[in-house]
C-alpha cells in the first residue's frame, strides 16, 4: 500500500488543502501549530473511521479535538493510495449527521463497500489499534501496547499451526471463553429456574400439607359427631301420657257414685262415667298418633344428621385422597428437580468441553508463541544493530513484550537504559513486527516521533529506512531529518562511484 494523495476538505485547521506524497522516505516539516498531528489524524481517521464519544469522554476524543473549526457540517477527507497495482479512492464523512464512507477503485470504476470489509482486506486485516501499535509512532508514544502482544501470539498460533496467517485462531481462542461464559449464563438461568421451581413446590407442599392436617381434623370430628348423635328412643308413652289418666279417674268416680244412688239418677253418674271413658279412650289415641308423628320426624332427622355427616365424611375423605395425590406429586417432582436435566447434563458437558478446549488452546498459543519468539527475536535483532550501529546486536522479546538487551554477555531490561536507547528498541520491535504481521504493504509513519534521538541515532535509524520497500512518512518540527537524509543521499551516491556497497 503507498499514499498518494491527502485532500482535506474540512478537518480540523484545514479545509480544502491537498497533500501530495511519494514512495519511499520523505519528510513533512513545519513548525509547531503547523498541523502536522492534524494530517496524521485525517490518514488515520480516513483508513480506519472515527467515533464520536459519549457523555464526558466526547469533550475530549478526536472526533471534538479535530471538528472543523469553520462550516462543521462538512467534516470530511480523500484518501488516494495504491494498492495490489491498482488506485483507489476513498472518502470519508465525518459529520454526526451526515456520516458516510465510499471506496472506489479508479482504474475500473468499480465500487466496493466499505461497510463490508474490502476495505479491511486491502488494509490485510490492519485496525486502528495494530496501527497504532506498530506502522504508527508518534511523539512519547514510540513504546507499544499489549494489543502488539496479542497480536504476535495470534499470528504465531496460525502461522505454525494452520500454515496460514489469515486464519484466526486467537479469534477461535476468544469465541470459545465468550462460548463458555455464554453456556455458564445459561447453565446459570437453568439452576436459578430450578431453584425456583423447587421453593415453589416446596411452598404448595407446605400448604397442601396443612389442608392435608386440617381435613383430618375435620374428618375426626364428622366421626365423632356421627357417634354422638343419639337415635330416637322407641318406647315414649308413658312420659307422653303421664298426668293425663284424669279422664278414667273420673269415670271409674262417676260409676261408683251410680252404684250408690239406687235412685231414678243413678244413670246420669253411668252416662257421666261412659264420656269419661270415652274421652280418656279418644285422647289416648290422638296422643298415640302424635307421639307417632312426633317419633317419625325424629327419625327422620336422625337419619337426615347422620346422612348430612356422612356425605361431609366422604367429600373430606375424598379431598385427602385427591391431596395425598398432590403430595406424591410434588415430593417426586422436587425430587426430579434435585437431579439435573436433560438439558443441564448437555450444557456441563458442553461447559467442560469449552474449558478444555479454551484451555488447551492458550497453553498450545503460549507453547507455539514462545518458538515463535526465536523469528520475531532474530528480526528485531537485525534491526536494532542497524539503527544501533552496533551498539547492541541481540534483543529478546519475552512474554508479555519484555524486552531484554544482550550485551557483552549481559542481560540489560530495556527499563534500565537510555530514553534514547529504549525509543530504538520499541522501533526495532514495531518493525520487526510489521513485517512478519503485514509485510511491505503497510507505509510507516513518524509523528515528531524522532525527539529523544541523538544526531547519529537518527541519522542510523534514517539510513535503515530508507533502505527498506516500504512507504515511510516523517512528519517533524525540526529540519535535521531532511538534513541528514541529503547526507544519507549523497554518502549513498558516493559509494555508488567508488563501486562500493552501501551499509
Amino acid at each position: 500500500m503507498r499514499i498518494k494523495e491527502l485532500e482535506i476538505k474540512n478537518f480540523g485547521k484545514f479545509s480544502r488543502r491537498r497533500f501530495e506524497f511519494q514512495d519511499g522516505i520523505q519528510v513533512i516539516y513545519g513548525e509547531n501549530e503547523f498541523g502536522k498531528s492534524t494530517i496524521y489524524a485525517c490518514i488515520k481517521a480516513l483508513l480506519f473511521g472515527m467515533e464520536r464519544g459519549r457523555g464526558k469522554a466526547a469533550q475530549n476524543d478526536m472526533f471534538s479535538r479535530f471538528e472543523p473549526w469553520e462550516n462543521p457540517n462538512e467534516y470530511a477527507g480523500v484518501l488516494r493510495f495504491s494498492c495490489g497495482g491498482k488506485m483507489f479512492r476513498l472518502e470519508r464523512r465525518f459529520d454526526r449527521y451526515s456520516k458516510s464512507a465510499s471506496l472506489i477503485c479508479e482504474d475500473d470504476g468499480e465500487e466496493l463497500s466499505v461497510e463490508h470489509g474490502d476495505l479491511d482486506m486491502l488494509l490485510n486485516g490492519m485496525t486502528v489499534e495494530k496501527f497504532e501499535n506498530t506502522a504508527a509512532i508518534t511523539q512519547f508514544g514510540a513504546r507499544p501496547g499489549q494489543t502488539l502482544a496479542q497480536e504476535l501470539q495470534n499470528y504465531a498460533a496460525n502461522y505454525y499451526v494452520t500454515g496460514n496467517s489469515g486464519v484466526d485462531l486467537a479469534g477461535a481462542e476468544i469465541f470459545l471463553k465468550r462460548r463458555q461464559k455464554e453456556v455458564e449464563r445459561k447453565q446459570k438461568a437453568l439452576e436459578e429456574e430450578a431453584a425456583g421451581k423447587r421453593r415453589e413446590i416446596w411452598q404448595k407442599y407446605q400448604y397442601l400439607q396443612q389442608e392435608l392436617e386440617k381435613l383430618q381434623k375435620e374428618e375426626k370430628e364428622q366421626k365423632q359427631q356421627i357417634v354422638a348423635l343419639k337415635k330416637p328412643v322407641q318406647s315414649r308413652t308413658q312420659d307422653v301420657t303421664k298426668g293425663r289418666n284424669w279422664q278414667l279417674a273420673g269415670a271409674l268416680l262417676c260409676l261408683l257414685i251410680g252404684g250408690l244412688l239406687h235412685n231414678l239418677y243413678s244413670f246420669i253418674p253411668v252416662i257421666l262415667a261412659v264420656l269419661f271413658g270415652c274421652w280418656w279412650f279418644l285422647d289416648r289415641k290422638r296422643q298415640k298418633a302424635d307421639l307417632q308423628k312426633e317419633q317419625k320426624e325424629e327419625e327422620h332427622a336422625y337419619r337426615e344428621a347422620v346422612r348430612k355427616r356422612k356425605w361431609t365424611l366422604q367429600r373430606i375423605q375424598e379431598e385427602e385422597k385427591e391431596k395425598k395425590i398432590l403430595l406424591n406429586h410434588f415430593k417426586e417432582q422436587a425430587e426430579e428437580l434435585e437431579e439435573p436435566g436433560e438439558e443441564q447434563r448437555k450444557l456441563k458437558q458442553t461447559l467442560q468441553a469449552l474449558r478444555l478446549a479454551a484451555d488447551t488452546m492458550e497453553k498450545t498459543s503460549a507453547a507455539i508463541s514462545r518458538d515463535f519468539g526465536s523469528v520475531l527475536n532474530e528480526r528485531a535483532s537485525e534491526i536494532l544493530e542497524a539503527v544501533t550501529a552496533g551498539a547492541y546486536t541481540r534483543l529478546l522479546v519475552e512474554e508479555p513484550l519484555k524486552l531484554i538487551l544482550w550485551k557483552e554477555g549481559q542481560r540489560i531490561p530495556v527499563e534500565r537504559v537510555s530514553r534514547g536507547t529504549a525509543e530504538q528498541v520499541y522501533f526495532a520491535l514495531r518493525m520487526a513486527a510489521l513485517d512478519l504481521l503485514y509485510g511491505e504493504e503497510m507505509p510507516v509513519v513518524f509523528d515528531d516521533a524522532f525527539g529523544c534521538y541523538d544526531e547519529k541515532r537518527l541519522k542510523d535509524t534514517l539510513k535503515w529506512l530508507s533502505q527498506q520497500p516500504r512507504q515511510v512518512i516523517i512528519f517533524s518540527c525540526q529540519k535535521r531529518e531532511n538534513e541528514l537524509l541529503e547526507q544519507i543521499k549523497q554518502e549513498k551516491a558516493d559509494h555508488r562511484n567508488k563501486g562500493e556497497d552501501f551499509r
